[in-house]
């Protein structure tokens, strides 16, 4: 589905966008070249996006994720592997793949007084951190868990508490075919 920003006024120029693509819409050999295509067309910097792949896609496709993650690092996109820790082998998935960013599973940062939830994180922090990876931690709805997150080490926090939830973006459908106008921005 294409969806497409009305203007980029009071965006700040480190504005980052986290797109997340279904894992059949990654399969398709044509989506990297028509991103490709967008980007060049509307003059946006790839590494303004983080496209997202799931664990568990990633874990069963680990071929098609890794095709998919190399070819948005070569458009200058950066890349997040979602739903981290939620596998039984998420780390060795990441042997295969090159992300820049671990989303971390939601059940585990939704559990922080749970011992062994902070110890999970924990350990992913510390493995990020030795990879050179950022962690994104998701679910964040209170002082307390932000709190938790950052003396853990988490690098950036989602949640009701840090924003509210994102506006709904109209269908590329409700919008003319036009993708001429420089002042468009482009978000998948």
């Amino acid at each position: 589905m294409l969806l497409r920003w009305e203007t980029t006024e009071g965006l700040p120029p480190s504005a980052q966008f986290l797109i997340r693509f279904s894992d059949e819409s990654i399969k398709s050999p044509s989506l990297v070249l028509h991103l490709e295509r967008v980007l060049k067309k509307a003059g946006v910097d790839g590494a303004k996006f983080i496209f997202e792949v799931t664990d568990e896609f990633a874990t069963g496709q680990v071929r098609k994720a890794r095709g998919f993650v190399q070819s948005l690092k070569r458009l200058g996109c950066k890349t997040a592997l979602t739903q981290f820790g939620g596998q039984a082998n998420s780390f060795c998935t990441l042997k295969h793949l090159d992300v820049d960013f671990l989303k971390l599973e939601q059940g585990v940062t939704e559990d922080l007084d749970n011992p062994s939830a902070r110890s999970k994180i924990h350990r992913i922090q510390e493995f990020a951190n030795r990879a050179n990876k950022a962690t994104i931690a998701t679910r964040v709805h209170g002082a307390r868990s932000l709190a938790l997150l950052w003396e853990i080490g988490v690098d950036y926090v989602q949640g009701n508490y840090t924003q509210s939830p994102p506006i709904e973006l109209r269908s590329m459908k409700e919008y003319p075919r036009d993708f001429t106008k420089p002042e468009s921005r482009f978000v998948y």
